[in-house]
């Protein structure tokens, strides 16, 4: 009797568990359009624009709303690609700023077209990890300290204090002050008079080779200061801690961090209803009662590295793989489309074997020439090595001429001596001393048709996206569907760049012939 109590009430917390997760939406990937896998930061209008911009190690991302596709729209060459902050002044909404290790670029377009407004020379000072604007000026963190341009100047003032000595992580801003975050330490700058105060300081624990900004890039990027913003009230998250101040960072208090491994933490956020959001390297947490409470349900990936909502409420979250998006409005109720009746569609088109095939071939990078490689070494060993030598040597021999100087002495013919050899080495057989270069080779030759696999498979599939895309809608603006079929038509264009052409020669000949068999049934 016992047993079958317990059974039941086992049954009765199963039931519960499930329908409490089920009642979480899950994640779902938004990130069609964008080639790169990695995603820094993600922006979204937080007004009636439904945009949505994404940054990662090589370009901006652009996509109309958070279901459509992206497609690049900002791009720099060279080793500084790297986008670190895409963000808009909370008064000045009309201009989006882009921070990268190129410098900083402004769009006034809704993030359309993009021009630079900040790439000085220096190295260290060109690495924007931060910007922020308001209505009196423009401030960016470098990796060279803080520098500002006010409405009335054209140039660009490195602060003189000593926030103009450290490197500036985060800003932040409210009616009265700037707020600028060090490696351990907190500022505030009055908009006003520009007076700098410290406002907070942690533990001392950064160490010299963490201050050396002369090295590799990741190093320039480590700080106690996990993240600063300003939403109602001043939040400061730390290595071990969350502090807030509701009066300019006068006084702090701690906010609740059970649950949230905050030294984890890489960018808070708080939505209009003052909900607050983690991304963390361990998935987004978000803060409930009083604890944290995280929901991974979706994810392909849990390092988050940035979170944001758009215009209608909609959660979205910059991971290591891709962007995810959590709407409020039920998923459960939109139409559910047969994914073989949109595949029906595109018979005609190269699967992804016969795309990954011709891409291996005209790399000539198939697994198949690296075994002819091996059985050529060993075929070797059956082929002798042939050895010619020749040599010639003077020699005294002399005679006196028979003919008509009977008494001359002639000197005799050279002597000459050649011989040849033979040999087998049949521990070619075994091992061959070609062995060792065969597999440096191999191994370069492995790393490459990954490469080129992972690219050709990304953008295959990124084609195929957005063709189901064009296939299902039924009421789409011209221009979003003008911008699809371009999409399309350049995602062809670069899969024919992998293939030698063969991708869009093979579409031609299936299409040919699929034309053919119409014909004939018809007839």
């Amino acid at each position: 009797m016992e047993n079958k109590r317990l059974l039941y009430l086992l049954i009765c917390l199963s039931i519960f568990v499930n329908t409490a997760h089920a009642s979480q939406s899950p994640w779902v990937k938004r990130s069609a359009g964008i080639l790169e896998a990695r995603i820094n930061c993600v922006y979204s209008a937080s007004n009636h624009e439904t945009f949505v911009l994404a940054g990662t190690d090589k370009a901006v991302y652009r996509a109309d709303n958070s279901q459509s596709s992206f497609y690049p729209v900002l791009q720099n060459y060279g080793k500084s690609q790297s986008i670190n902050q895409i963000v808009s002044s909370r008064r000045v909404p009309t201009s989006i700023y882009s921070a990268t290790e190129a410098g900083v670029f402004e769009s006034t377009d809704q993030g359309r077209n993009w021009k630079s407004i900040y790439s000085p020379a220096s190295t260290l000072a060109r690495k924007a990890l931060c910007v922020l604007a308001d209505e009196q000026a423009i401030y960016i963190g470098t990796a060279d300290g803080l520098y500002v341009r006010r409405n009335n100047q054209e140039q660009w003032q490195k602060d003189l204090s000593e926030v103009g000595r450290k490197i500036v992580f985060h800003l932040a801003d409210d009616d009265t002050y700037v707020y600028a975050a060090t490696d351990d330490e907190v500022y505030r700058i009055q908009k006003v008079d520009q007076q700098i105060s410290k406002i907070y300081s942690f533990a001392n624990s950064v160490s010299d080779e963490e201050e050396d900004i002369d090295q590799e890039d990741e190093s320039v990027r480590q700080s106690l200061v996990k993240d600063l913003i300003y939403s109602k009230k001043l939040y400061v998250v730390a290595e071990h801690d969350i502090l807030t101040s509701q009066d300019h960072g006068e006084t702090w208090e701690s906010l609740p961090t059970d649950g949230l491994p905050v030294n984890f933490v890489r960018k808070l956020f708080v939505d209009q209803s003052q909900n607050i959001y983690a991304a963390t390297e361990k998935g987004i947490f978000t803060y409930e009662d009083g604890r944290w409470q995280n929901n991974v349900q979706g994810l392909t990936s849990q390092f988050t590295n940035d979170v944001t909502a758009d215009a209608k409420g909609n959660v979205l979250v910059a991971t290591s793989n891709g962007i995810f998006a959590k709407s409020k409005i039920d998923d459960t109720a939109v139409a559910v489309v047969s994914y073989e009746e949109v595949l029906d569609r595109f018979t005609i088109e190269p699967t992804i074997k016969d795309v990954q095939r011709m891409a291996i071939e005209y790399a000539n990078v198939n697994p198949r020439q690296i075994n002819s490689w091996h059985n050529q070494s060993r075929a070797k060993a059956l082929f002798p090595t042939l050895s010619v030598g020749l040599s010639r040597a003077d020699t005294d021999l002399y005679h006196w001429d028979t003919g008509a100087n009977p008494d001359v002495l002639t000197r005799g013919r050279d002597y000459l001596d050649w011989s040849t050899s033979i040999s087998w080495d049949f521990g070619d057989f075994v091992w061959s001393s070609d062995h060792t270069s065969i597999d440096s080779r191999s191994k370069l030759m492995s790393e490459l048709r990954q490469d080129i696999l992972d690219q050709v498979t990304r953008l295959y599939f990124e084609r195929r996206r957005i063709q189901v895309e064009l296939a299902i809608e039924k009421e789409s603006e011209p221009n979003s569907i003008l911008e699809k079929r371009m999409r399309v038509e350049e995602l062809t264009a670069l899969l024919d760049g992998l293939t030698g052409g063969k991708f869009s020669e093979l579409r031609g000949e299936r299409n040919s012939k699929a034309i053919r068999i119409k014909g004939e049934g018809n007839g």
